[in-house]
């Protein structure tokens, strides 16, 4: 064996050894780009979904916007002050907004002698009522007449939160 026929050989190691190296790197590299683009197009569609997500939050909270300001309701006011005076037949609420919500409360004064049973209420007053704000004073005007006939032995004073309707039949 000559020199050539070894250098052939050699030459024959090295291109299959290269053949063989191409064969399997190139599937290896090939399936690594292919995770990478996978990780990738995954990482886009929760970037997606996320900016989707918020869209929604944002279009829910602008249709509420739109649909107006929150009710209040009075037992979720917590603790109040009030009065009667049967004078001028006129109650007053004294309370506290102590939270970050903001919205309108509508609330009825309703006299009643408990003695007798009979009872006057006012019309419904409404207040806008913002983030933390305090000392919020209400009053509400009741018929004079009512109160003269109704509280001679004393009154007491309650309130109810108005419906959506401006009746005041509701107070019963």
């Amino acid at each position: 064996m000559g020199l050539v026929d070894r250098l052939e050989k050699i030459g024959r190691l090295v291109l299959w050894l290269t053949l063989a190296a191409t064969c399997v790197i190139i599937p290896l590299e090939y399936t690594k780009r292919q995770a990478a683009a996978q990780r990738e197009v995954s990482a886009a569609q929760a970037k997606q979904d996320a900016l989707a997500a918020q869209l929604e939050e944002m279009r829910a909270a602008a249709a509420k916007r739109a649909s107006g300001p929150e009710r209040i309701t009075l037992a979720s006011v917590g603790p109040f002050m009030h009065v009667l005076n049967e004078e001028r037949a006129r109650a007053e609420i004294w309370f506290t907004n102590v939270s970050p919500r903001a919205g309108v409360i509508c609330l009825i004064a309703k006299a009643q002698n408990d003695a007798s049973g009979s009872h006057t209420a006012s019309l419904p007053v409404c207040r806008a009522v913002a983030p933390y704000e305090s000392s919020i004073n209400m009053t509400f005007m009741l018929a004079g007449n009512s109160v003269d006939s109704i509280c001679k032995n004393g009154c007491t004073l309650s309130f109810v939160d108005a419906k959506d309707s401006p009746n005041t039949s509701d107070v019963n």
